[in-house]
């Protein structure tokens, strides 16, 4: 295997590398004027709409087919500038600032770099609420109501969106943060992953804990349910994807389905021996470099000694690697931060993957990018990353960028 390159001070020169390029390419369908680089993007519950949100925390709407931006949310009073020099502005293009549709499409919560959270009237542009959660937001999760939020980082907190009121901290474990967050289908569990490993389950009625998960070795980055409520994926640090069935008593233990599931290290070590600027060229353009592996079921950490088990239990210094369902509950998306353990990408490996799988085929599509974050559209035909511009949107048989509007 090839000696790593990017450790050390070498990973800040090669992320500065890719950032330059990339912020070259920018473009923005429908707008004259190129928006700026988007760290997060969300699927509107009946696909038509992409909500997406920049670097310095700007929020814009765009129609999903063809891609073409709609509408801008934020004014310059809500834009938080990144002032302090070039290795600032790259790292700040590889965090995720989320946001998150209400389950009826009508309310549309996004995060800010300045630690607020703003609810908007998704129809009209109307800031409905804005919620001073008083530090970074890790993640943010609606009831199935649309009534309540859950917004995490540091502290896990439920908002009404009645009348924008602070209802609850949630109690957490001694010495642990809030790091992410899901609210069952059902609306009757919270789940809050933490800086400890551990996913905290709640009862959202009595706001109880019901269980306490050791769940991983990293800070928990992302949390999702299925739609039947009878799954709950995890995952953490770089990489560390699990899933969790739900039982009858409202608690959770570790599924049967991650037995059977196929590890994504092919893809890793395929891509030793890709070329940096071809790679760096399918990113820009939306191909796949050719040979890339087809894998099977979702991909689960290998080997103690494999390269995404490594990157398990390592924290990462911009994001954490997030996962995503379906609405119909078919597909299932995570991504991969190989630049959270230093010694887990070659000298010619990408530092970003996404695994987009299809649960009923059992096949999988492999994806080079730029950043943690994944959003899957409502029939898991297609699904949005970060990028310049614009949401980068691939479908998901084939990781192919999708035309976009003049």
């Amino acid at each position: 295997m090839s000696k790593p390159m990017c450790t050390g001070t070498r990973i800040a020169a090669c992320v500065l590398v890719v950032g330059f390029f990339l912020i070259g390419c920018a473009a923005t369908p429908g707008r004259e004027r190129a928006w700026g680089y988007v760290v997060s993007t969300a699927y509107s519950p009946d696909g038509a709409t992409i909500a997406a949100v920049t670097s310095e925390s700007e929020v814009a709407l765009f129609d999903t087919v063809p891609l073409r931006f709609r509408q801008s949310l934020t004014g310059e009073a809500d834009k938080v500038p990144i002032t302090r020099g070039v290795a600032d502005q790259i790292g700040a293009a590889f965090r995720i600032l989320p946001l998150r549709f209400s389950c009826d499409g009508t309310l549309l919560a996004s995060s800010s770099a300045s630690g607020q959270v703003t609810v908007w009237v998704a129809s009209t542009g109307e800031a409905r609420w804005r919620l001073p959660v008083g530090g970074m937001v890790s993640d943010l999760a609606w009831s199935p109501d649309g009534r309540t939020l859950l917004t995490t980082g540091p502290s896990a907190t439920l908002w009404s969106m009645d009348n924008g009121a602070r209802l609850a901290d949630l109690l957490l474990p001694p010495a642990a943060t809030a790091t992410s967050a899901g609210l069952s289908p059902d609306g009757r569990q919270m789940v809050v992953g933490l800086s400890t490993g551990e996913i905290a389950v709640f009862d959202l009625a009595s706001r109880a804990t019901l269980q306490t998960l050791r769940a991983h070795t990293a800070p928990v980055s992302g949390l999702a349910f299925r739609p039947d409520g009878v799954v709950l994926a995890s995952t953490a640090g770089g990489y560390d994807l699990r899933l969790w069935k739900s039982n009858p008593d409202k608690t959770f233990e570790a599924s049967d389905a991650a037995a059977s599931a196929a590890s994504a290290q092919a893809e890793v070590d395929r891509a030793q021996g890709a070329g940096l600027l071809l790679w760096l060229f399918g990113t820009v353009r939306g191909f796949q470099i050719a040979g890339a592996p087809t894998l099977g079921a979702p991909p689960i950490v290998a080997g103690a000694q494999s390269q995404l088990a490594r990157a398990a239990r390592a924290t990462p210094f911009h994001c954490g690697s997030r996962v995503a369902f379906s609405a119909d509950g078919r597909t299932l998306a995570s991504s991969a931060n190989l630049l959270a353990c230093a010694d887990c990408i070659g000298t010619l490996a990408p530092g970003f993957l996404l695994f987009v799988t299809d649960l009923q085929a059992g096949t999988s599509t492999t994806v080079r990018d730029l950043g943690c974050d994944v959003a899957l559209s409502p029939d898991g035909r297609t699904f949005t990353t970060a990028g310049p511009g614009a949401p980068q949107l691939r479908s998901s048989a084939t990781g192919r960028q999708l035309p976009s509007a003049p």
